[in-house]
């Protein structure tokens, strides 16, 4: 039987900035099952190029942390983007910070689901972004 979820967008850009698009602080993120939602407009703005655009859904509403751009992955270990071989634990550890990277904010949401026992749904839509 379908359950309500509480959906996460995140944008990962062609620099591999990343940015929780969905929810703000005023969005009600939770939809009920076999209802349709329209999402917010999103502003597209450069750098444009391809994007992802990840999209996760939770059971329960996940706690969103402060995001620090530029900051230090805990996830990737360099800047070619080798990830770290113990990520689940990193992602445990991540949840339990109220301040994370902006790479690590999906493996923050992904650490919560681990500790606290249930699975979170994903998927991703990839786009490319111009100037008109």
């Amino acid at each position: 039987m379908p359950t309500e979820k509480y959906i996460y967008i995140v944008d990962i850009n062609s620099r591999n900035k990343t940015t929780l698009i969905y929810p703000s602080p005023i969005d009600n993120n939770r939809i009920s099952p076999n209802s349709n939602q329209k999402l917010p407009e999103i502003d597209v703005v450069p750098p444009y190029g391809k994007d992802i655009l990840k999209i996760i859904a939770s059971p329960i509403p996940l706690k969103i942390p402060k995001v620090v751009y530029g900051g230090k992955s805990d996830v990737f270990s360099d800047s070619r983007g080798f990830s770290n071989p113990n990520i689940e634990n990193v992602e445990r550890e991540l949840a339990e910070k109220d301040r994370v990277s902006d790479r690590d904010i999906i493996a923050h949401f992904r650490g919560q689901a681990l500790l606290k026992g249930f699975q979170l749904s994903e998927n991703y839509i990839k786009l490319e972004t111009r100037e008109e």
